[in-house]
């Protein structure tokens, strides 16, 4: 007798359980995205489901690793992973996938690199510090590229650095814009037009010329004298004929 009972128990329980689950979604089930423009902005979404692919669900929430990661939202037709908390469906949630109904990206291994594809714009934000190491090459192709700091901004190359522009290099300073290439040899233009120069310098014009034109009748100067020029007047009333080289 008792193992009867036993057994009308276990059916009873069974019996409630069962009734318990009507109207109810206690497994996951996946899902075909129907609607993703939501009116209040919280990344909710809209899904058929396989047992009623003509209905389309209630919101559905996004199921995230962290509060601050914000990915693009899935695509109309595209599969979800669906849970229900207490199986209800007023009260559900979506996980994206990555499955064969997806195109895959472009890599050259499918095993060891990453390759991400945005529809639209990324942002990026670290409280913190920053930083990247790459142990081959690093490139950046853009339209326009812009770099605000916020203090100083250093550039450190164990080698060579090339800049190279198409149509004009510009160098814009509010104090001086100094050129180093060595401890003492330096040239050095000041905002306020009083240039310096340091250490001891050598041009070598390799039988080219420097033509000033425009020139006032004291505007290159040596210590304060002027230079004389061909053509200048002497004391005497004689002008100079030659060079002084």
């Amino acid at each position: 007798m008792n193992a009867i009972f036993e057994i009308l128990a276990r059916s009873e329980r069974a019996s409630q359980l069962a009734l318990d689950q009507q109207g109810r979604s206690p497994y996951p089930t996946l899902g075909i995205v129907t609607q993703n423009q939501d009116p209040d902005n919280r990344r909710r979404i809209k899904v058929a489901l396989p047992h009623n692919p003509q209905v389309q669900s209630d919101w559905i929430r996004r199921l995230t690793p962290f509060p601050q990661f914000d990915p693009p939202l899935p695509q109309i037709g595209q599969t979800v992973l669906v849970f229900y908390a207490d199986g209800l469906e007023t009260n559900g949630y979506y996980l994206q996938l990555v499955n064969d109904t997806n195109p895959v990206l472009d890599k050259e291994s499918a095993l060891n690199d990453h390759h991400t594809a945005l529809p639209g714009h990324r942002k990026v934000e670290v409280a913190g510090d920053d930083i990247t190491a790459v142990e081959g090459d690093s490139t950046l192709v853009a339209e326009n590229v812009s770099i605000a700091a916020g203090t100083d901004f250093n550039l450190d190359a164990d080698r060579d650095i090339l800049m190279e522009g198409q149509r004009d290099l510009k160098l814009l300073a509010a104090r001086y814009l100094r050129i180093q290439v060595s401890p003492t040899n330096y040239i050095e233009l000041s905002f306020d037009g009083t240039n310096r120069v340091g250490g001891a310098w050598t041009i070598n014009l390799s039988g080219s010329s420097i033509n000033f034109i425009n020139a006032g009748s004291s505007a290159i100067t040596i210590n304060g004298k002027a230079v004389a020029v061909v053509g200048a007047n002497v004391s005497g009333g004689s002008t100079v004929v030659t060079s002084g080289y």
